[in-house]
């Protein structure tokens, strides 16, 4: 064992094997895992026009809706004009994910806000 694996395991413990997952919580997982990469995709030059970006997430919403029985509302971060959606239970409305998480939307008008101080004071 290499001395990294030995740190990682005085420091987590022993390695264990996961339990197996059932298909409902792997296509779950498989929805939730979609969502992220669309609520962050990597950065493109191309512009996308509104209502392209409408029609994408309609379309995702009712795949999702229909798949899992969940809701998923879109929105705009107001403070950074992020994009983010938040996935409900249609039973009961409440919010089980925000994606991408919502203390990082926070973090990131934060991170603008000290990024701007600090250009602020050198200028």
């Amino acid at each position: 064992m290499s001395s990294i694996q030995d740190t990682v395991a005085v420091h987590l413990g022993p390695a264990s094997n996961p339990r197996p997952m059932s298909q409902e919580r792997r296509d779950h997982q498989r929805d939730v895992d979609a969502l992220s990469r669309m609520a962050a995709p990597e950065v493109d030059s191309r512009s996308v026009s509104a209502e392209d970006l409408q029609a994408a997430a309609a379309q995702l919403k009712q795949v999702v809706e229909a798949s899992s029985g969940n809701r998923l509302n879109f929105d705009i971060f107001e403070e950074t004009q992020q994009l983010y959606v938040k996935v409900r239970d249609v039973g009961s409305g409440e919010v089980i994910k925000t994606i991408p998480a919502e203390e990082l939307l926070h973090l990131r008008k934060r991170i603008g806000d000290i990024v701007g101080l600090v250009l602020d004071e050198q200028a």
